[in-house]
């Protein structure tokens, strides 16, 4: 039920609509509350509002001479700032309206602008949903905290406000990249009477906002991290003067793992910490696989839980959450709780939507030491470092169910599978490469190149393969495909594979593609037989990876394991592979010449025949 402040923030934005800049609809409710609350601490009425900016031309001079009246100075220049940002006959039809109930509670604030952000077509670079926030709420704050660093959140500058609202005894330590932000949260704190907040601006990963007197780094019970989603890494070098990136620097294109590193070194020794990010930095290969296997081997991970696709209010990437602690005992091996929260959703509209019964379910996952098929698991740090370090659950919790045709679902025995006696890895009896990025050039060699596109029903299209020229085959020469090759699909969509005939030509495999070469004595069709089997499938996207598109990693896939069968039978089964379908294919090419003619004698029947000539 709406509150009377609700009513009248709703009416005044209404009357707004349309105008310049109106979208700032933060900036125009805070300074609402920070002049009203001013006008109210002075004994003045709230009807006096609209007045304020009647005295200036400019909106900035008025509220500048309003706070400096009210021997509020330092409060006027945030609010200066925040007001040059905002259109002046937006601000003074807004004040008009709102002008009778403009004091609610930081509560009612952060409620109306988190429904508001919900609403807007212009999505800020994260948004994150108060649902996820609470979920980290209901996690991380616990009565023994006596301190709390809530570290980035760019999008939001009333939440911090209301943790520090509603845990008068904590204190709240919270920086934004942002100055607008940051301005927003200083005038909050001031209009809302939250006094258990200490606000900084900057960028932590240049430099810390919190430091000590004596130049070390202040540390905290608790640190909740929202960075901006896709931060770039600056180029500061690996040396810190505070020595944060123990485990060195994350890559360039996403500063990630420093946030990781921030985080740690800003927690104390007792303490926990999370970390919001989408999910690449937690399976990337090269300089991320490096930092985050340290990460892991300092035994300070303790789970990470994934959130739905488009639960984020600007990406359809599925976020993730790290969480980290570092009691850790050292008595045992600590293990890594794993939770794939990615199918536990509701739906409003068409926007996707955490319930409180979603939260209490991902909640109570992630704090049980229970395997749940295909939803959560805890796995060993050693399991997590043989497997490159990756922190994504669904790398370890996937579904041990197939479905094999007629017969139904099975429990896959993963003792079996595993037996060296009767199964090997693919690498042990193939030689695996990955595709090239073949450009077209003005060279005097034609080649042709093997696509996605052509695999089609576990055969390579030859004829519609594209012929292009290039200048240099050594660079390239190691995608030349040769009869007997498997080519296989390892990024995007769908999982596809063939095996290359004979009379290929001088074929190359592009670079969404991975080519198995079977070594001497191995025949091909009987490892597609096995890889398009239910139990091929099934490991195959055990060691998918990626956020929007999935992706087989070369080393991954050479660690399938694979029947260890003489070559007698081997080529036996690959024999029986190759009759099966193409006794099919024969079978179906039958029954549809078999389903024209009958067709077309019904069209004979009841006359259409008589209408062609």
């Amino acid at each position: 039920m709406e509150t009377n402040y609700e009513r009248s923030i709703y009416a005044g934005l209404e009357s707004i609509r349309g105008y310049e800049r109106a979208e700032n609809y933060k900036g125009m409710i805070l300074l609402a509350g920070v002049i009203g609350k001013t006008l109210e601490k002075y004994n003045k009425p709230l009807s006096l509002l609209p007045s304020v900016l009647e005295s200036h031309s400019s909106p900035v001079t008025a509220i500048q001479t309003f706070f400096s009246q009210h021997q509020e100075e330092e409060v006027g220049k945030s609010a200066a700032r925040l007001a040059e940002k905002l259109d002046k006959n937006a601000l003074r039809m807004f004040f008009q309206v709102v002008s009778n109930d403009v004091t609610g509670t930081i509560e009612e604030v952060h409620a109306i602008t988190c429904k508001l952000d919900n609403l807007s077509s212009k999505k800020t670079n994260q948004q994150i949903p108060s649902s996820m926030k609470l979920i980290f709420e209901k996690e991380m704050i616990i009565e023994t905290l006596k301190d709390i660093y809530i570290q980035g959140n760019n999008d939001d500058p009333f939440w911090s406000l209301v943790i520090a609202k509603k845990y008068p005894k904590l204190t709240v330590y919270a920086d934004t990249m942002s100055l607008d932000v940051f301005d927003m949260m200083q005038l909050g704190a001031y209009a809302y009477e939250i006094s258990n907040i200490v606000i900084k601006q900057g960028d932590v990963l240049k430099k810390p906002t919190f430091i000590l007197e004596e130049g070390n780094l202040q540390q905290f019970d608790c640190v909740i991290s929202i960075p901006a989603m896709g931060s770039i890494s600056p180029n500061v070098g690996e040396h810190d003067e505070f020595g944060r990136f123990l485990f060195g620097r994350s890559s360039k294109r996403d500063a990630t793992l420093d946030y990781v590193s921030h985080a740690l070194a800003s927690t104390k020794t007792n303490g926990r910490a999370v970390i919001l990010t989408l999910g690449g930095s937690l399976f990337r290969g090269g300089v991320e696989e490096k930092v985050r296997t340290a990460i892991a081997k300092s035994r300070q991970v303790e789970g990470v839980i994934k959130f739905a696709s488009s639960i984020l209010l600007n990406t359809a990437v599925a976020p993730y959450a790290l969480f980290l602690n570092r009691n850790q005992s050292l008595d045992v091996s600590p293990s890594i709780r794993m939770v794939d929260a990615s199918e536990i959703i509701g739906v409003q509209g068409r926007a996707k939507v955490l319930e409180n019964e979603h939260i209490e379910r991902i909640l109570s996952l992630y704090r049980s030491s229970e395997s749940v098929n295909g939803v959560a698991s805890t796995v060993s740090i050693d399991d997590v470092i043989q497997n490159n370090g990756e922190l994504i659950p669904e790398r370890y919790t996937m579904s041990e169910r197939i479905s094999l045709p007629v017969i139904g679902e099975r429990t896959i025995n993963k003792t079996e599978m595993m037996n060296r006696e009767k199964t090997v890895e693919l690498g042990e009896i193939a030689e695996l490469t990955n595709g090239i990025n073949i450009k077209s050039s003005d060279g005097q060699h034609s080649i042709q190149i093997i696509k996605a596109s052509d695999i089609q029903g576990g055969k390579i299209s030859v004829d519609e393969l594209e012929s292009v020229s290039v200048a240099d085959l050594s660079v390239i020469q190691k995608a030349k495909v040769q009869a007997g090759d498997i080519v296989l699909l390892s990024r995007g969509t769908s999982i596809k594979f063939a095996v290359v005939p004979k009379g290929i030509g001088n074929a190359y495999a592009s670079m969404n593609l991975m080519i198995i070469r079977p070594k001497e004595g191995v025949d091909p069709y009987f490892i597609q037989t096995f890889l398009e089997s239910p139990f091929g499938i099934w490991q195959m996207e055990q060691i998918q990876t990626g956020t929007t598109i999935q992706l087989i990693k070369l080393g991954d896939m050479k660690s399938i394991r694979v029947p260890s069968l003489t070559q007698e039978v081997q080529i036996q089964v690959g024999k029986q592979y190759q009759l099966i379908n193409q006794t099919y294919e024969q079978e179906l090419d039958k029954a549809y010449k078999a389903k024209v003619e009958s067709t077309l004698g019904l069209y004979e029947q009841i006359g259409l025949m008589n209408w062609t000539k």
